[in-house]
Order: structure tokens, then C-alpha cells, then sequence
């Protein structure tokens, strides 16, 4: 069922993308070599072949491996009989030919490369008639069909190349590898002691929320983070210097505007908020943020429009990732994603959400840092945040920011997260940290720390700190 798709060319008016030979070829080396199969999962499945005999007889030898590293005839049959109805319909003289036939078993990865190559170009025929089909009937679904369309094509490019699993000795060898090649695995994030605290960074992929009650400073903790990756970091007396990344915005809430504002109040210690309200500055001040903002700009840093649904969303960063391996999505709030194609409540349509930006961070290698705005009533009743609250997001590593502290002391405390956490599931300790600023408009770490240790939980300082100036929201 899998090949039945109808492709058309000029030369061709019914050909589908196939080559039995490379197929044919690629079982002979099998069978001679059974200790290439490894290799040869990497790169293709059974389901990549398009004669449904080919791939009864590549599960067979992948049954037969399991055993012994050396195929041979009797063996295969054997596996074959315990096999389906295709597998039935394979023949001695037929095994005998793919051995017979078989130019060299050196050639095996050259011809693993073309069954999927065709494989992937049978995909991409048949998600493409599924969109016609879907646009004849649904003509005024445009924006939902491109969006969805192009979901489906970036994963397919991208799944359609191998699933093999990795052994434990090729995760240590890489271990060791990136260990050898100073390539650290996780991102700085240019905050100190909050950096320390979590063992060195964030990972460079992955999903992770920042969560808390409304005013508590979440949005401008992520839009700095979010610029110091954009900026890269230098080298320190830990850990190398990291380059540039690619940074793509994403609020329904906050225009572009004000993302900016909040960002140059932070780097050049002025309330360019209330400049931006009153359209008014000293000529002092302006000349601050003027410099501020020609240090910041020089950087990928890009807002995305604010009416994109998480299927655009995907799409363009599956777009910007051919370039850029390693980029960075912010969404915030993710509660304040607008409806699209059929979910409407606000449960589905954040579960929906959170699994499509899940497969940016898995499949894209991007991380994607998630804004999550708890209730308020928690708030009121002076409740801690806790990653408890935001289970459906399906994150594993959370940073709380409590707005109580920023409204139980003088301008002088600290805005900070109060709780990087990791699920249970990864089991690393964890420790309290509580900072005081020494200034209201410092951006240098805490001169104070209190730490105490905790059994599920992790908490630190930022270096942003609460103040008119940094424009926290």
C-alpha cells in the first residue's frame, strides 16, 4: 500500500521513482556480507524498498544477524518461512540470482543511497497528491494547507535517511569525541551564576519553559537570554568560546517594538519603555541607548510575525535549519498561541502546539524556549511555581520566575528564576539560590547568595535584575 502512488512525467506517463536493480544488488551484498546490514540500517528500512518481495527478504537477514554475523541461503529460507504472505512469494532461484547477480559487496552503501533516495521521491509524490486532494476539497484552507504541507515535507527530508538505533560504544565514542574536541554540548546563557548552577549551560536542542505568574519578569529573562546566544559568549576560565546563533522571536503579546525596548532598557540602563511611551528623552539619555542598541544589533536576532500558527512555525525554522543546525525559537506565551486548523480549546491547542514545537527541538536540533504564564489565583495566594504546573507542556527542564520577590522589596531586589528544575526523571540534585542586588540598576551577578540543598529541585540567580531600567513584564 505504501507504493501505490501514480507519478506522471513526459517521457513517462506512469513511472514511479524505483531501482530494482539497486534494490536486487543491495540484498546480494547482504547476503554475502551479513556484517554490512549495520551500516546499511543507518541508511534504509524495509519500507524503503518498492518491490514487496526486497523487503521480506531485508527483514529476513535482519532476523538472521540477530543470531550470527554470516548469511547464507538455508538460514534465509528459514526465516523467510516464519515470515508474511510476501514472504512466501520469494523463491530459491530468486535468492540464488540477488547472490549471482550482485556486481561487488563493496559497493553496498552506493546502493543503500539509492533505494532511499527513490524511496524519499515516493514520498514526496504522494504527500504532494495528498495536498492536491486536500486542496480540491478544502479550497479555502490555503494558509492550513501550505503550513501543514510544508510540516510534512521538512520531516519527511529529514526522517526518510535511516531510524537504525545507536549502540552504547558509538554514545561513548561521541562522548569521548566531543569531550577530545572542546565542543561543548549545552549553551551558556550568559548569566554567571545561572549557568553554574545548571552544569555549564542549556542544551543546544531541546525544550525548555519558562514558567511563572504574570509580571514576574519572564519575558525580559528570555528575551536576554535569548540575545546573549544570539550575541555568542566568550571564552572563560570554564569553558570555550561560543559562536553566534541564529534567534528567531515568536509573541502574539509583545510587538517587536517593545521586545526591543525591553532589551535596550536592559543594556543601556535607561527606561526606554516610558521614552517609548512619552516619545520624549534627554539628549543624555538617547545618546545611551543609541550606543546600546549599536552594541546589541550585529546578530541574527529575528522577530517572526505575530499571526504565524505552530505549522509555520515549524516550517520556517525547517526552512532557516538547512543553514543553521543549531538555532533558537522563542514562543511567548505559549497559552497565547491563536487558534488554528481544528483546535480551538485551549487544552488541545496547547498540546497540539507543544508537540510540534517538540519536533522542531527533536528533529530540527533547535532548542525552543517556552514562555508559560501559570494562573493567577496561584499568584495571589503566594504560591511557588512549580513544574508540577506545567506537566502538559511535556518539558524536562523549567526555570520558575517568582514575582513575589520582585513585589515584596524596595527596587533593590533581585528579579530572578527561583527554580531551574529537571523532571525527576533525570535525578540531578539540586540547590536554593536567592540573590540581592547591590544596585537597582546593576547587571552584574548577585553580591549575595544564600544556598540550601533540595531533592527534586535546583534553584539560582540570574544577572538580570529587577529595576525601572531593565523593563521587566
Amino acid at each position: 500500500m505504501t507504493n501505490s502512488i501514480v507519478a506522471s512525467s513526459p517521457d513517462s506517463p506512469n513511472s514511479v521513482p524505483m531501482s530494482l536493480e539497486a534494490e536486487m544488488s543491495l540484498l546480494g551484498c547482504l547476503i554475502i556480507e551479513g556484517r554490512r546490514l549495520s551500516a546499511v540500517r543507518k541508511i534504509v528500512s524495509s519500507a524503503d524498498f518498492y518491490d514487496p518481495r526486497n523487503a521480506a527478504i531485508f527483514d529476513a537477514v535482519t532476523d538472521v544477524t540477530h543470531t550470527t554475523l554470516d548469511v547464507d541461503l538455508v538460514l534465509l529460507k528459514d526465516a523467510l518461512a516464519k515470515g508474511g504472505a510476501d514472504a512466501a512469494t520469494v523463491t530459491t532461484e530468486y535468492l540464488t540470482k540477488l547472490v549471482e547477480e550482485t556486481p561487488s559487496p563493496v559497493g553496498y552503501e552506493y546502493y543503500a543511497r539509492i533505494v532511499a533516495e527513490k524511496s524519499c521521491l515516493r514520498k514526496i509524490i504522494r504527500e504532494c497528491q495528498e495536498t492536491a486532494f486536500a486542496a480540491a476539497r478544502l479550497p479555502d484552507e490555503t494558509r492550513s494547507l501550505i503550513a501543514s504541507h510544508c510540516e510534512r515535507m521538512a520531516s519527511l527530508t529529514r526522517n526518510s535517511f535511516g531510524l537504525a538505533p545507536v549502540t552504547l560504544q558509538t554514545a561513548i565514542d561521541d562522548v569521548i569525541a566531543t569531550i577530545e574536541a572542546g565542543k561543548p554540548s549545552s549553551l551558556r546563557t550568559g548569566l554567571a551564576p545561572f549557568d553554574d548552577a545548571v552544569g555549564g549551560g542549556v542544551p543546544k536542542s531541546g525544550l525548555w519553559s519558562i514558567f511563572g505568574y504574570p509580571a514576574g519578569g519572564k519575558s525580559t529573562f528570555a528575551l536576554n537570554v535569548a540575545l546573549n546566544i544570539a550575541r555568542g559568549l566568550p571564552a572563560s576560565v570554564n569553558a570555550v568560546a561560543q559562536p553566534r546563533s541564529i534567534v528567531r522571536y515568536f509573541s502574539v503579546e509583545q510587538s517587536p517594538q517593545r521586545a526591543a525596548a525591553t532589551l535596550l532598557s536592559a543594556h543601556a540602563k535607561r527606561e526606554v519603555h516610558a521614552m517609548l511611551n512619552h516619545g520624549h528623552a534627554s539628549e543624555g539619555d538617547l545618546d545611551t541607548v543609541v550606543e546600546a542598541g549599536l552594541r546589541i544589533r550585529a546578530c541574527d536576532f529575528a522577530f517572526f510575525e505575530q499571526s504565524m500558527d505552530p505549522n509555520q512555525l515549524f516550517a520556517e525554522c525547517a526552512a532557516l535549519a538547512t543553514e543553521h543546525p543549531h538555532g533558537v525559537l522563542v514562543v511567548d506565551y505559549i497559552q497565547d498561541i491563536p487558534p488554528f486548523g481544528k483546535f480551538f480549546e485551549t487544552t488541545p491547542r496547547i498540546t497540539e502546539a507543544m508537540r510540534i514545537l517538540a519536533r522542531i527541538a527533536r528533529e530540527l536540533k533547535w532548542l525552543v524556549i517556552v514562555v508559560s504564564q501559570l494562573d493567577k489565583s496561584a499568584g495571589k495566594a503566594n504560591q511557588a511555581p512549580k513544574l508540577s504546573s506545567v506537566r502538559m507542556l511535556s518539558v524536562t527542564f523549567g526555570v520558575p520566575i517568582s514575582g513575589r520577590s520582585l513585589r515584596s522589596e524596595p527596587a533593590t531586589r533581585a528579579a530572578m528564576p527561583t527554580s531551574p528544575i529537571r523532571s525527576s526523571r533525570h535525578g540531578r540534585p539540586a540547590t536554593s539560590v536567592s540573590c540581592l542586588a547591590s544596585s537597582r540598576t546593576s547587571t552584574e551577578p548577585a553580591a549575595l547568595l544564600r544556598c540550601s540543598s533540595a531533592a527534586r529541585s535546583w534553584n539560582s540567580p540570574s544577572q538580570i535584575l529587577r529595576s525601572p531600567a531593565t523593563g521587566w513584564r
